[in-house]
């Protein structure tokens, strides 16, 4: 290292990776999103009276994908094709040198993470709120042999039932633990709007796929290259690259792979007896939305920001432009709350 000052060069080039990464803020929305998502997990849902002549309510209980097993999927397979999709991108675009492309991939990598947990802990609040009837609701509050007797007419059930404990479900429990157990089922029976599975895959599928068409687009551009005669054509002779034609192509068919499985994931929570379609829809366009929200400007980012190859940002190893991280880490929030706190104090000034 030519540095004189070794320890103090590894200190500004830290910081300035942490910053042009978005680490700050993913951080944030991660821990943001828990708290929301346990506070409202916490929090009963609103008690909907049931009616067990509504035959919508009739599925059987079914769980086809875990909650768990999609964050994995999205964790270890969506985030890590964004992430290289954007080193790709910056590739593309003219970036040499691996901090760049590896400052590209981390900062689409965390975004991804970070929209994906926005939109799940947004969801969460949303289900504590609306209180909405799972499709499976008769066999939670019932259980599950009376749902053929609701078809057949011959239930015996009551017209309408207004509170849990109301629930043959519950009355029949043995004990306090089957109890609480047959109460918990109940809950979670509760919050159907919009589905939490959907939001996941969504999200996890959107950000994928927003990557690998940035991918797609930059590729072709890079593949094309400028002839002589003023055409486009590939090869050497068109300026451009058979093999990010080919790229560009690939990546093509993968955004409209990883579209597919989100789609067969929202179907699935139909199929399953665990959502009705309007909470898959709402789900689904809900962690879309969160998706293209973050993923896009951290593209925009890493493939358009800077000059020189050089990643945009603060030189390596220079100091990172005075407040840089800080509007990093606070974000949107910390802007719309520096503007309310100096319009409260201009109009404090004003009074006093």
């Amino acid at each position: 290292m030519d540095s004189p000052h070794p320890r103090r060069f590894l200190g500004r080039w830290l910081l300035t990776a942490v910053c042009r990464s978005g680490l700050p803020s993913t951080a944030a929305t991660l821990i943001a999103s828990g708290v929301a998502a346990a506070v409202a997990r916490g929090r009963e849902p609103p008690v909907r009276p049931f009616y067990p002549a509504d035959s919508s309510l009739w599925r059987l209980p079914g769980e086809g994908v875990p909650y768990t097993q999609l964050v994995l999927v999205g964790v270890l397979a969506a985030t890590p094709v964004a992430a290289a999709a954007a080193a790709a991108t910056a590739a593309a675009r003219g970036r040499r040198g691996t901090a760049p492309l590896l400052f590209a991939a981390l900062r689409v990598g965390l975004a991804t993470l970070a929209a994906t947990a926005a939109a799940a802990g947004v969801v969460e609040v949303i289900k504590t709120h609306t209180g909405a009837l799972r499709p499976d609701f008769a066999a939670r509050c019932l259980g599950d042999a009376a749902v053929p007797a609701l078809a057949a007419g011959t239930s015996g059930a009551p017209a309408q039932i207004v509170v849990d404990g109301g629930c043959p479900a519950v009355a029949a429990a043995a004990g306090a633990a089957a109890r609480d157990a047959a109460v918990a089922r109940l809950k979670d029976g509760r919050r159907s709007f919009p589905s939490g599975h959907a939001a996941l895959a969504g999200a996890f599928s959107a950000a994928a796929a927003v990557a690998l068409g940035g991918l797609a687009a930059a590729a072709v551009a890079a593949g094309a290259g400028a002839a002589p005669d003023g055409r486009r054509r590939y090869g050497r002779d068109g300026g451009g690259s058979l093999g990010w034609a080919a790229v560009g192509e690939a990546a093509a068919v993968a955004a409209a792979a990883a579209l597919l499985y989100g789609a067969a994931m929202l179907g699935s929570r139909v199929a399953d007896g665990r959502h009705h379609a309007g909470d898959v829809a709402a789900g689904g366009l809900l962690g879309a939305l969160f998706a293209v929200a973050g993923v896009v400007p951290a593209l925009v980012a890493v493939a358009g920001g800077g000059g020189g190859g050089g990643g945009g940002g603060a030189p390596p190893g220079g100091r990172p432009p005075r407040g840089s991280c800080w509007r990093t880490t606070m974000g949107w929030l910390w802007a719309r709350l520096a503007g309310q706190l100096g319009k409260w104090r201009r109009r404090r000034r004003t009074s006093g």
